[in-house]
């Protein structure tokens, strides 16, 4: 049995619509109904939660106020960036492949969040060449080139949570839904992966769409986590090590970017198990490790936005765009790794100083008590 939901009281659905203009004004009373009959599959359509979230019938989340504020921005440059937001988002509206929606809401959420820095960014035409997405012009006309990856479920995880969503029974006229851990980069298959490893596996696999734009400029993976399928990740993610329940963690990120193979990386399966055995060896590279086109990467979390730069890169990030770039929305300095105010080199001394900690800690952390 799956889930499902009563069309909504159109005029209470509009006068809840009236706290977010921009994102409301793409939605017709007809468009609404049709957003809302979208089908549920492991979750929702990513425009159909953002309805039910103004509607109060799912918990709020703050991707619902940083979508809303994208387009604002989006609509305040007018034509023709209006223009372009308009012809995606009715695009995608009707789309059930809820991927290809995710990522133009990606798209619409990183161009409205670089037009905030006060950046030139304009789309690209899509071609049939693979193209980046939005091209950036600062200083004396330099450009810089943007492409936007959106990520999503691994597939066996999702075949995995339609099973349990499609288990969901009535009792009282309420759904029963059986507790589920979710794991969006795929759920471990042995002793030797962990969750952070597939997290990290993830980001690294990422391949660049238009390699040809790393000979005109800047090029910037932009990655937004703020689909449903990612939320679970943290800011503290982007830290090679942390705490959590007491025990020593690598959620993955910064493996995923600056790692290489044979990496410590820390999980604790339960809350049993001791320092030492929970410590691991990345079994991949990192993607800065494989891909020198790559500057750096933007890392849009629902709270915060992370920057990543690329020490090995054949294009250092200029500090003249790096300080528009610190005007993202909800900018993390703290846990980025960037080269300023240092050099490149500074940044590439740091990362190997903190590899070669990791491996000190994997050596000593038998030593610390519990």
């Amino acid at each position: 049995m799956s889930c499902s939901f009563i069309d909504p009281d159109l005029s209470f659905a509009k006068s809840r619509l009236v706290k977010y203009p921009c994102f409301s004004a793409f939605l017709t009373d007809e468009r609404i109904k049709q957003v809302y009959s979208l089908p549920e599959q492991y979750k929702s359509h990513p425009i159909k939660e953002l309805l039910l979230m103004v509607l109060g019938k799912q918990s709020m989340s703050p991707v619902l106020w940083n979508t809303e504020q994208a387009f604002e921005w989006l609509c305040i440059q007018g034509a023709p960036l209006e223009s372009w937001v308009k012809t995606k988002f009715e695009a995608y509206l009707h789309d059930e492949d809820y991927e290809n929606a995710s990522a133009i809401l990606g798209e619409i959420r990183a161009l409205g969040y670089l037009i905030q820095t006060g950046l030139n960014v304009r789309p690209i035409s899509e071609t049939s060449n693979p193209t980046p997405d939005f091209q950036v012009i600062f200083g004396e006309q330099e450009k810089a080139f943007v492409e936007v990856a959106t990520k999503q479920m691994n597939y066996e995880e999702a075949e995995r949570l339609k099973i349990w969503r499609n288990s969901a029974f009535k009792e009282s006229s309420r759904y029963i839904i059986p507790p589920l851990m979710n794991h969006p980069a795929g759920i471990p298959q042995n002793d030797s992966e962990t969750v952070g490893e597939n997290v990290g596996h993830k980001i690294a696999s990422i391949k660049p769409k238009a390699r040809q734009a790393s000979e005109e400029g800047i090029c910037i993976l932009w990655i937004d986590l703020q689909d449903q399928d990612w939320r679970s990740v943290q800011v503290a993610h982007a830290k090679p090590v942390t705490i959590s329940k007491g025990k020593f963690y690598s959620g993955g990120l910064w493996h995923g970017f600056y790692g290489t193979k044979g990496t410590p990386t820390f999980e604790a399966h339960s809350l049993d198990e001791c320092p030492i055995e929970c410590s691991y060896k990345q079994s991949y590279p990192g993607l800065f490790n494989q891909d020198v086109d790559w500057s750096a990467a933007i890392l849009s979390l629902k709270c915060s936005t992370i920057i990543m730069e690329n020490p090995g890169s054949k294009k250092e990030l200029p500090k003249s765009l790096l300080t528009y770039l610190f005007k993202l929305p909800g900018f993390n300095y703290s846990n980025s790794w960037i080269s300023w105010p240092k050099d490149k080199e500074g940044l590439k001394n740091r990362i190997e100083d903190q590899i070669s900690q990791l491996e000190q800690l994997q050596e000593h952390a038998k030593y610390i008590s519990r």
